[in-house]
């Protein structure tokens, strides 16, 4: 039984690892991270940065489905914390890293976590 559950674990870990190989945006610096991953955590306890999670579309979406209350909440809740970051780290965010992130997150929002040897796939068939 012991054998069965480790290597159970290691089949979560392992499909989890597959999951949005083609995120390649630049994380914003530390302060604006912290905001974004205290506003996504305050609104669900699955929220994630982490590309290789599963939940990390979903967690996307709330920064980048505008008009949603979701994103209502979650851009107001960031937006107080980022208050405390440096204009430079704002500017950062402001014109480089959301876009960024939501460009990306067009592209791949219909996308799922297939099993660990498949990765990513995409409706649209986009590799980028």
């Amino acid at each position: 039984i012991t054998s069965a559950v480790v290597f159970l674990g290691f089949a979560a870990i392992a499909s989890a690892a597959g999951c949005n190989p083609s995120f390649n945006v630049t994380a914003g610096p530390d302060c604006i991270e912290k905001c974004r991953e205290s506003a996504g955590k305050g609104m669900s306890a699955d929220y994630t940065l982490d590309p290789n999670s599963p939940n990390f579309i979903t967690s996307l979406s709330y920064e980048c489905e505008k008009g949603t209350p979701a994103y209502t909440t979650y851009m107001t809740q960031s937006g107080i914390c980022m208050m405390n970051c440096s204009a430079d780290d704002q500017a950062d965010f402001g014109s480089r890293e959301h876009a960024d992130i939501c460009t990306w997150y067009s592209a791949h929002k219909s996308d799922t976590c297939a099993d660990g040897s498949s990765g990513s796939t995409s409706s649209s068939g986009s590799a980028s």
